[in-house]
């Protein structure tokens, strides 16, 4: 038949179980009147049974003797997951059939790649059944390099539950070279100069005090529980070292890729931290030691007389930002050079030149060292500067307010943004393995309606402290926050707010929404969220899409919902539902739309299409 250029889905119907066999012929297509092409679809459903021309004249000489003795063993699945995409197709996902592994003669399973070019500090584990991650003999991460363009294999070896790599352009890292370390975690005023879990915050690079011993101290943190902190090594989350903290000024072990350092703080004090790699072991992944100090200051010393009057002492503002270029630090509230002057009026001033434009600059004044003052709604003062000039930052003591103004200074009175990406303390499949990263792709949400979005992780193991946050176009700028209530209930979402944090108590599905329908900017209120915990899988409901109940969304699905709009199909309810992607509440072509990006691998525009009903 004619093969229409750019034409209509051809659609056809199978009666049984059958061979469908495709030919697209192009010898004879002309590309400039769009004609010639030809196609046959041959639908095979084999020869039909001849039925014998006579009965069997013996029946079977005896019947089996016994029953299988045993039960057939369930194969177990084991699947590739890596930290590079372009070898692994996505990142530390242990849910992707395209890495599954080949169980071999001797039991092993193997999986082979092929690369075209050079790759450096590769890491993979292989994923037992969806759950168990399993890494090489120490349980870390199988960690390598690849030399140049072939083949390697990785293998998981069952006896003793340990992933290997092999190759001609495999090389083995076999000893720690690195050049820096940076002090990583839950950052926010004075502690980690309010970087939130950026491994390569300049401010947060460690001086090397002796070979292979670094630190760093923070001043005028406040109090706080749980701040956490670990060791990124060289700016990125490759190699890393956290571990337990014990006591202050204790010596304790460092774990590489370990978990987060927790602690809390009583009251302002100042925190040194140190890592000590000098008897560090690659191979072993043993031997690197931390010390985390927390000093409270002197004690007060009682003075030999009382003073006939106490001296009033001057408020000192600080201004710390976001934009290094701009305030020569990144949210340093002790940076003497943003010193803010007291004027006569009693307000707190301070002038900045640029030469340049800036976008989404965010800034907060430090009142003694302890108290970030922002915004009327206490958060970030956030703006634009559209070009060359002069600005002012202001400190008004008796709104406790910080602005700005200048003529080149644009406030930015709404959210305007383009995506939302999930982000948090990801490991396994919970966060595809990522962790802070607000830019990480695979854990860009779905838009399922204007200014609502959704994300769904399978398989997510138990776990105590997860924790997500929902970033706008993939930065910190803007980020939404909050307290987790129960699963399935709309709370609200704290713009800059703390991470949500809840627990899992079996292997489940987390579900995530974030709706901005009502959110003000002026007010930073009206968002909301929703976290959803399934540990029945979710399955009884369906999948968005999937109208014909195979369990997946496929081409037909989207034939089937053509049929239904020129009524050669008929839904029943759940179909209907399952049938309605876009969330539009009917069924039309713009839900067959959605599905056909979605098979296209698009991750806009396709609705809740392939989510859990």
């Amino acid at each position: 038949s004619p093969a229409a250029y750019n034409g209509d889905n051809i659609t056809f119907d199978t009666d049984d179980v059958c061979t469908v066999k495709l030919q697209l012929d192009l010898s004879n297509f002309d590309f400039t009147t769009k004609e010639g092409a030809l196609f046959t679809l041959t639908i095979d459903y084999g020869d039909e049974p001849v039925e014998p021309t006579e009965e069997p004249t013996e029946a079977p000489t005896e019947a089996p003797t016994e029953e299988p003795t045993e039960e057939p063993v369930e194969e177990d699945t084991l699947i590739v997951a890596g930290s590079e995409a372009e070898i692994f197709g996505t990142g530390w996902d242990g849910t992707n059939e395209a890495n599954l592994m080949t169980k071999q003669a001797d039991g092993t399973y193997t999986k082979d790649y092929t690369v075209d070019k050079a790759y450096t500090a590769v890491q993979l584990k292989s994923v037992k059944n969806g759950a168990e991650w399993i890494g090489d003999s120490t349980g870390n991460n199988v960690t390598f390099n690849l030399t140049g363009p072939g083949t390697f294999t990785v293998i998981y070896d069952p006896v003793e539950n340990v992933t290997s790599v092999t190759g001609d352009i495999v090389q083995f890292i076999t000893e720690f070279e690195y050049d820096t370390v940076f002090a990583v975690g839950n950052g926010e005023g004075f502690w980690l100069n309010g970087a939130s879990w950026d491994p390569a915050y300049v401010a947060n690079e460690m001086s090397e005090v002796a070979e292979d011993v670094w630190e760093i101290a923070f001043e005028n943190v406040p109090d706080g529980f749980e701040r956490q902190v670990k060791f990124a090594i060289d700016g990125a989350w490759t190699h890393n070292f956290g571990g337990a903290f014990e006591d202050s000024g204790v010596q304790s072990p460092a774990a590489y890729n370990g978990d987060n350092i927790t602690f809390d703080t009583d009251d302002v004090c100042t925190v040194k931290l140190q890592l000590d790699l000098s008897n560090f072991d690659f191979a072993t992944k043993e031997g690197a030691l931390f010390t985390l100090t927390i000093d409270y200051g002197d004690e007060p010393v009682e003075p030999t007389e009382e003073p006939t009057e106490a001296p009033v002492e001057e408020d000192t503002l600080i201004v710390a930002g976001s934009e290094p270029e701009i305030f020569g630090t990144g949210w340093d509230g002790t940076n003497e050079a943003n010193k803010m002057t007291k004027q006569e009026n009693g307000t707190y001033t301070k002038d900045y030149t640029v030469d340049k434009a800036y976008t989404a600059v965010q800034l907060k004044a430090v009142k003694n060292g302890s108290e970030w003052i922002g915004d009327e709604t206490g958060n970030n003062v956030t703006f634009n500067l559209t070009g060359p000039g002069t600005f002012t930052v202001t400190y008004d003591p008796e709104a406790n307010v910080t602005s700005v103004s200048g003529d080149i200074v644009e406030i930015i009175a709404e959210l305007d943004y383009e995506f939302v990406n999930a982000v948090g303390n990801g490991e396994g499949n919970w966060l595809n393995g990522a962790a802070w990263d607000p830019a990480y792709e695979t854990n860009k949400m779905n838009k399922v309606a204007d200014d609502v979005w959704e994300i769904e992780f399978t398989n997510v193991p138990d776990g105590f402290e997860r924790q997500i946050k929902f970033a706008i176009d993939g930065a910190w700028t803007h980020n939404f926050g909050g307290v987790f209530t129960e699963s399935g209930v709309e709370t609200e979402a704290v713009y800059n707010g703390d991470n949500i944090t809840f627990d899992t108590d079996d292997v489940c599905t987390v579900k995530a929404q974030l709706d901005l329908r009502e959110f003000n900017f002026a007010t930073k209120e009206g968002a909301k969220f929703t976290l959803t915990i399934d540990y029945e899988g979710g399955d009884e409901g369906g999948i968005y899409g999937d109208v014909d109940g195979d369990g997946v969304v496929t081409a037909q699905d989207a034939t089937k919902i053509q049929r239904r709009g020129v009524e050669l199909e008929t839904f029943d309810a759940t179909q209907e539902a399952l049938a309605d992607v876009n969330g539009d509440g009917r069924v039309s072509i713009l839900d067959v739309t959605c599905i056909q990006r979605y098979l296209a691998e698009m991750t806009e525009g396709i609705g809740k299409t392939g989510q859990k009903a």
